[in-house]
């Protein structure tokens, strides 16, 4: 539980998952962590896309 305004009474207590500032830093992080997968994902694309290519170069070199 956060304190209010610093005041410790326990009836300025909320719940830590429903301080707006502590449900927005969650969602910020939650953001952050879907940018991180995507941006992996698509370097992970960009890298097996340049193995196949390498892959085709050296079966047509062997035709």
């Amino acid at each position: 539980m956060r304190e209010l305004d610093g005041d410790s009474t326990l009836h300025l207590m909320i719940p830590v998952g429903m301080d707006p500032q502590e449900r927005q830093r969650r969602e910020e992080d939650e953001r952050r962590r879907a940018l991180q997968a995507e941006r992996e994902m698509e370097e992970y694309k960009e890298r097996s896309d340049r193995v196949l290519a390498q892959i085709e170069e050296q079966q047509h070199g062997r035709l």
